[in-house]
């Protein structure tokens, strides 16, 4: 289910005695690596809430990109089984912390579990906010690492 960054809080009120597992990322033209990413993050607790990246804080991180606009990616990840609730991440204003939108979200959402995969680059503050917050971050591998979205893309123009 689509829910907007202000339904964090009462999720967790909703479900106090479940155990709630959050990833978040771009999910650029999904594919079947997401798809099992989700299904490994969902057996780690029992309501999964994914937060989908917006268009431009995407776009900033990643030149040209996203391929596809969040508006169709969120409606694609919350077409997946796994996911029970996913939400467009909120944009950050040029003068924004993005730690801080991490914070705002790990004290509304008060998630039991945090799942980040291995090639992120900033897991050493991933970790200290986790901490900090109670909540357990659990580290995993992509399930598929030879298929991400740059390497679907990467194909795509070699094929040209």
């Amino acid at each position: 289910m689509i829910i907007q960054h202000e339904d964090l809080r009462k999720l967790r009120e909703k479900y106090k005695d479940k155990k709630i597992v959050y990833c978040s990322g771009s999910f650029d033209l999904v594919h079947l690596g997401h798809a099992l990413l989700f299904k490994k993050c969902k057996k780690f607790g029992d309501i999964l809430v994914v937060n989908v990246g917006c268009d431009y804080d995407i776009s900033n991180r990643k030149p040209g990109r996203p391929i596809l606009p969040q508006s169709i990616r969120l409606r694609t990840v919350n077409e997946l089984k796994s996911v029970d609730y996913c939400f467009l991440g909120k944009q950050m204003l040029s003068n924004d912390n993005s730690q801080a939108r991490v914070i705002e979200i790990f004290e509304s959402l008060r998630p039991d579990i945090y799942i980040a995969t291995n090639d992120v680059s900033d897991m050493d503050y991933r970790r200290k906010v986790a901490r900090d917050h109670g909540i357990r971050l659990v580290v995993i591998s992509p399930v598929l690492p030879s298929l991400t979205t740059s390497s679907i893309i990467d194909k795509i123009k070699k094929d040209k």
